[in-house]
């Protein structure tokens, strides 16, 4: 499976920061060490290791890389952990009998939160339903 496959999983999967942490970044960060490995062959550095060129190459990305592109990153990062919310939301109503108080304490979200996350969980499995 391609690194690009694997991102579409994050997306479109059932938990999306399980996803990201099992399939996507570990892809990537081997994709690099392999591109970084391959580098270090062809001109051989004494002083940097494959996983400290890795570092080094990521950290001046970073901070030469257009803020706007940066923010696109952290606009997706906040997508996936905002979905996460919710279908944790999801499982400790549904499978697991909590009232929205209850899952509010435990999440650390205010009551409106889980209200607001669960009516949004309802909406997309009506609409999912709905077109079976």
């Amino acid at each position: 499976m391609s690194l690009d496959s694997r991102g579409d999983d994050v997306i479109s999967g059932a938990d999306p920061a399980q996803a990201l942490e099992q399939t996507l970044l570990p892809a990537a960060y081997a994709r690099l060490r392999a591109i970084a490995a391959g580098q270090r062959r062809r001109m051989p550095v004494a002083t940097l290791n494959t996983t400290a060129l890795v570092n080094e190459a990521f950290l001046r990305i970073y901070s030469t890389h257009a803020s706007a592109e940066r923010e696109r990153y952290f606009a997706l990062f906040a997508r996936v952990v905002r979905n996460t919310m919710i279908v944790q939301v999801v499982e400790m109503r549904f499978f697991a009998g909590f009232e929205n108080q209850e899952i509010a304490e435990l999440l650390g979200l205010t009551e409106k939160t889980v209200r607001r996350d669960w009516l949004q969980a309802r909406a997309l499995l009506s609409e999912v339903l709905d077109d079976e």
